[in-house]
């Protein structure tokens, strides 16, 4: 378990520093689309995927992930999967 929090922390202390980096781009560029802003904001989304997956395997291994075609509802610590993939749901 403590490598489990481990591997979720370290994925989380990644994304907020690479939120930093894109603010501190933007702010460098004038609010520009630069290079530099726009390999700020891939590395970003990449921590906030690699935080994501993190955060499910979690969720799996705990038995508190969605389960598949089920329709229930999710909690509050999976909303951003469910905003992310929303159009996969079934009315």
């Amino acid at each position: 378990m403590d490598a489990t929090v481990d591997a979720l922390s370290s994925a989380y202390l990644d994304f907020v520093a690479a939120a930093a980096a894109v603010v501190e781009a933007k702010e460098q560029s004038g609010g520009q689309k630069t290079a530099l802003t726009e390999a700020a904001l891939e590395n970003f989304k990449q921590r906030w995927e690699l935080f994501a997956v993190r955060w499910l395997v979690i969720e799996l291994q705990h038995g508190s992930g969605p389960v598949v075609g089920s329709g229930a509802a999710h909690n509050s610590a999976s909303a951003p999967f469910d905003a992310r993939f929303s159009d996969d749901s079934a009315p």
